[in-house]
C-alpha cells in the first residue's frame, strides 16, 4: 500500500469510529459509552471503555502522520468494535446499565 492509501484507510477508520459514536447517542443507545455501568465486579472493566475509545480516537489522529501507529491502531480498533455486540447483549440482559439515565 502506498502512503496515501494508508492515510486514507486511517481516515476512513476514524470516520467509522465517529459515526458509531454518533449512532450510539442517537439510534442504538445500548452501545453507548454511557451504558457501561455495572453492579457485577466481573464486568467492571467495561467502565474503562470511555478512556479506550477516547485514546483510540487520539491514536487514529496521530496515526495519520505517524506510520508505525497505523497497524496497531487498526488492530485495536477492530478488536474494540468486536466488544460492541457483547455490550449490547449485556445491556439487554441487564448486566450492564446506562448510567446517564
Amino acid at each position: 500500500m502506498t502512503e496515501a492509501e494508508q492515510r486514507l484507510g486511517v481516515i476512513l477508520l476514524l470516520f467509522l469510529q465517529a459515526l458509531l459514536a454518533i449512532l450510539s447517542f442517537n439510534g442504538v443507545w445500548a452501545i453507548s459509552i454511557f451504558c457501561t455501568a455495572t453492579r457485577d465486579p466481573a464486568l467492571d472493566a467495561f467502565g474503562w471503555i470511555h478512556f479506550v475509545y477516547a485514546g483510540l480516537f487520539l491514536s487514529g489522529l496521530l496515526a495519520i502522520m505517524w506510520r508505525r501507529l497505523r497497524l496497531p491502531y487498526a488492530i485495536v480498533l477492530a478488536l474494540s468494535l468486536l466488544t460492541l455486540p457483547v455490550q449490547y447483549w449485556l445491556v439487554h440482559d441487564e448486566r450492564l446499565y446506562c448510567d446517564a439515565f
